[in-house]
Parts: C-alpha cells; structure tokens; sequence
C-alpha cells in the first residue's frame, strides 16, 4: 500500500463494511460539495496521444483522426508502467494491444506472455 501511495499521492482509498456505509461516506463526503460535472471530469487527465506521451518514433503526417484514437488517460499509463517488470518498451505493446487497464487484466497466462514476454507476463499474472 505504501507504494501505490507513493507512486499515486492524490489517490484515496475509502473501505466499508457494507453497501448502506459506502453511501453514507459518500453523503457525509459530498456535503460541502458541487455535483460533478461528467464532462469536465472525463477531460482530466488526457494527454496528446500515444507517442508523444511514450516518445515514439512515427513519422507526423497531421493525421487529425489517429490523434484522436491515440488519446490516453495518464493516471492509466502511469500505473501501467508501475507494474512489475512493466518498461516503456514493454508498455507500448500492452498499449497496442489493450484499450484499458481492465483489458489488460482481463488477460490470461498465455496472452500476457505473448503480449509483455515471458518473465513480465508471468509477473503480471502473479
């Protein structure tokens, strides 16, 4: 835990004993708060795109509609590359590969192999 809060400062983690707790949490948190504005919350914490983000090298044909498949979430990657054994090189493929973090667990043994290697696939596994 401590290392997850290192790498993510701002992440808070809330844990209650039941469904009725978690929205009385949520209730007591929300008080003194606006209601979240979807649109605006969604717009946080995307970035440019793939390459510029992983340094890549592609050559930059002013594409405007792959710029905008390329858009990624950066807390995402950022906890990708937090990941055991998880580098840049390793993080690229998993990104061609999966959409999201939730793909990317959805794996099994022998597709995190062939994705991120042997030794790392097994690790992710783990």
């Amino acid at each position: 835990m401590a290392t997850l809060t290192a790498h993510f400062p701002k992440l808070r983690i809330l844990w209650s004993r039941s469904p009725h707790e978690t929205l009385r949490l949520f209730k007591k948190l929300k008080v003194n708060h606006e209601e979240v504005n979807v649109t605006k919350a969604m717009e946080i914490g995307k970035a440019d795109s793939l390459e510029s983000l992983l340094k890549t090298d592609r050559s930059s044909g002013g594409d405007d509609e792959e710029d905008g498949e390329d858009e990624i979430n950066e807390a995402g990657r950022d906890m990708l590359l937090q990941l055991p054994g998880v580098n840049l090189k390793i993080a690229r493929r998993i990104m061609q590969e999966c959409d999201s973090l939730a793909d990317l667990i959805a794996m099994g043994r022998d597709q995190l192999r062939v994705v991120a290697g042997p030794v790392v696939g097994q690790k992710l596994f783990t």
